[in-house]
């Protein structure tokens, strides 16, 4: 249990340590003049500074925020300071603060205690996120990155949940060339690599993969996978799932992964049922398209569609205990692609109107495959499936 643990903390201290810059977009400059007190000029300017910072991120700043601005800001008469290397170094440590570019005294006052007030202007490199920033953040951990069936179920849930487009996945495979670029880039980046290196994104959530073999006989192995969603911010578990599949010792390398590949994607859509549950995304009452794909249905399947009303809270501790559901009514998939899936209704009168697909409202469950489906299903993993 405590080995357990530690390999959880580890993985939330990796998260944080190696993020990729890549996930950043665009970096803009904006220019505000801003006011500061204190005894001397350069006290004045370095308040300026930091009330720019604040104004622009919204936020105020911490006491160790301050003192990295305050210990790189130098204030000669009518010189307007261009941040040099060893400043840039010296980033703030919120992500959504920015980097200072230049600032320029304009004006002194005395005011009455005998201090002075500096008016200054100030330009401070920003990161402008990207759309796809917007999504939950994930990033996909194996919990052995030495176990060569828990890399792959850990890289097959990753494959997923980027081609799901509902996830911002954070890379966690390549973090020794993140490591060098990063290094590069504090060593001779721009002003903009910068403050994509200040920038970097951290998880919301943490996907940990496990595997364990069991051996049965000579001829037989039980392979068994459990998948734990944790709570970057809170480190709480927030949901577990366990998946077995069996495995033929004298299965060929490429039976082996189609079968390890067929674990993942159903410990895949165990997430996506807790996490990110399908909705109705546009159609009609009685044609539906559902914003999730071929990784999650199938033509035939049964789905049930609720819709979401008032947020449960737990009286006594205030937490959220999910939102009050009520049937709308149930639905056969008769179209699938890589990103929707349409449903056929069969309730002609069922009540779905614009505002329940603006907002959202309308949740789709998976309930049971018709017997065709079923039928059709199993001769597609005839072969190389038998012994499930």
């Amino acid at each position: 249990m405590i080995k357990h643990y530690l390999t959880i903390c580890s993985a939330i201290l990796f998260s944080y340590l190696i993020t990729s810059p890549l996930l950043a977009s665009s970096v803009e400059f904006v220019t505000v003049t801003t006011f500061g007190v204190g005894v001397s000029k350069k006290d004045a300017v370095q308040d300026a500074i930091i009330s720019g910072l604040e104004q622009i991120n919204g936020q105020v700043m911490s006491v160790k925020e301050r003192a990295a601005i305050q210990s790189v800001v130098s204030y000669e008469d009518g010189v307007e300071h261009e941040s040099g290397r060893e400043e840039l170094s010296q980033d703030v440590s919120s992500r959504t603060s920015g980097i200072v570019r230049s600032y320029k005294p304009l004006s002194f006052e005395p005011i009455d205690n005998g201090g002075l007030e500096a008016t200054v202007e100030v330009t401070v490199a920003v990161l402008k996120q990207s759309k796809q920033m917007k999504r939950t953040k994930i990033a996909v951990v194996a919990g052995n990155r030495t176990d060569i069936n828990t890399k792959q179920v850990s890289k097959n849930i990753a494959r997923l949940l980027t081609a799901s487009r509902k996830f911002a996945v954070l890379d966690r495979e390549n973090s020794a060339v993140i490591q060098q670029e990063l290094s590069r880039i504090k060593k001779n980046g721009s002003i903009a690599d910068m403050v994509r290196v200040s920038s970097a994104a951290s998880p919301d959530l943490l996907a940990i993969i496990h595997t364990e073999l069991i051996e049965l006989n000579s001829k037989k192995d039980d392979l068994i996978a459990t998948l734990e969603i944790i709570d970057y911010s809170t480190r709480q578990i927030k949901f577990s799932q366990k998946k077995r599949i069996r495995l033929k010792k004298m299965d060929s390398s490429s039976k082996t992964d189609r079968k390890v590949a067929l674990l993942s994607k159903k410990l895949y859509q165990s997430l996506i049922e807790k996490v990110s549950q399908p909705v109705v995304i546009g159609g009609s009452p009685e044609k539906i398209t559902i914003g999730q794909g071929a990784d999650f249905f199938t033509v035939g399947d049964i789905v049930l569609l609720q819709r979401k009303g008032e947020q449960l809270l737990d009286k006594y501790t205030g937490e959220s205990l999910g939102a009050e559901l009520t049937s709308v009514g149930k639905a056969e998939i008769i179209f699938v692609n890589p990103n929707i899936s349409i449903a056929l209704s069969d309730d002609y009168g069922m009540e779905i109107n614009s505002q329940d697909i603006v907002e959202r409202r309308i949740v789709v469950t998976k309930r049971k495959s018709t017997t065709k489906s079923v039928e059709k299903m199993k001769k597609s993993i005839k072969g190389f499936l038998d012994d499930i």
